[in-house]
């Protein structure tokens, strides 16, 4: 057998003895060139020995290169001062070659392997568990995010996760400051603005202010919320007004507004007014008020159309009668 093919790692348990035989304690054929012999050999002599090791670079060739390196070493007329130094390099330049005849990549670095079958229905029952004790939607293993994260952990295996403080105290604020330096970096940018902006009240009575920007980014419409402030001063124009230019003011982009659009509240008009940048109201909120001043001509139409859906919403066996009415006709 050539030696260039002898870079299994069997052969680190036995020596060649002949073209066609190999050596342990007995000789054994490997005349076809196969190595089923040595594994069989292996399993039923030396059960408690593992062969399953990285390939190792030829025997032979690896003795060779140590060989070279040491007599190249010994013929080299060094000063006696410098004896100490010569053996420590020569004990790395060994360990070197060592090291580089056993990292030679393996092909299973490469290909990633489906988890065993059990592994993965335990996975897929603690997935459902999390899904309906933490009653999140379905479609959470749809979203790109989930999915990047469930990614990330199974390439982590002793990642732990934080704690809930530490997501709201470190961070959400580290993110939070990260986004916005970007955000302003983007607007500042910008070569004009349109803000867009609306207010409202909470199930908890607070109220909110919201201020987003719209701008051409590139090639390509972006929009993005500046702000979203709880705001607890009365509603008066002059008061919705310094919270919008306070917040353009932070951007920087005061002075590149071209349009504000709003709803159409007196006071929301009035406070975009105050701020000289050329207002335009709602569409969709104008269509509302158009539809609901029509409305009014049918009335009575609609509050009997609301009394029969109210009735058969709180009486469960008019329902079941109206289904099967709908069934039979």
């Amino acid at each position: 057998m050539s030696k260039k093919g002898k870079t299994s790692a069997i052969w680190i348990h036995f020596d060649e003895d002949g073209p066609n035989k190999a050596l342990c304690k007995l000789q054994i054929s490997i005349a076809s060139g196969s190595l089923s012999n040595l594994r069989r050999h292996m399993s039923r002599r030396h059960p408690f020995t593992s062969i399953n090791m990285e390939r190792q670079a030829p025997a032979a060739v690896l003795h060779e290169e140590i060989d070279d390196i040491v007599q190249t070493s010994v013929n080299n007329d060094q000063p006696s001062t410098s004896t100490m130094q010569t053996s420590s390099d020569t004990t790395q330049t060994i360990s070197s070659a060592l090291k580089h005849s056993t990292s030679q990549p393996n092909i299973t670095q490469y290909i990633q392997r489906p988890p065993p079958i059990r592994k993965q229905q335990k996975i897929d029952r603690q997935l459902l568990k999390m899904i309906a004790k933490g009653h999140h939607a379905f479609r959470i293993v749809e979203e790109p995010e989930f999915k990047n994260l469930v990614s990330l952990i199974s390439h982590c295996p002793n990642y732990a996760l934080p704690s809930r403080k530490s997501l709201s105290n470190n961070l959400l604020d580290s993110k939070y400051n990260e986004i916005l330096a970007k955000l302003k970096v983007s607007t500042e940018a910008a070569f004009a603005v349109c803000i867009t902006t609306d207010g409202w009240t909470s199930r908890a009575n607070c109220s909110y202010l919201a201020i987003t920007a719209h701008y051409i980014e590139g090639t390509e419409l972006t929009s993005n919320v500046l702000a979203c402030i709880e705001f607890n001063e009365r509603h008066t124009a002059e008061n919705i007004k310094c919270a919008i230019k306070d917040v353009t003011d932070d951007f920087g982009i005061s002075h590149k507004i071209s349009s504000i659009l709003t709803d159409n509240a007196a006071n929301v008009v009035a406070a975009a007014k105050l701020t000289n940048w050329r207002w335009i109201g709602c569409f969709a909120h104008s269509l509302n008020l158009a539809v609901k001043s029509s409305l009014s001509n049918v009335s009575e139409i609609i509050t009997k159309v609301r009394n029969v859906v109210t009735y058969f919403h709180k009486s469960p066996n008019a329902w079941k009668m109206l289904a099967e009415a709908q069934k039979t006709t």
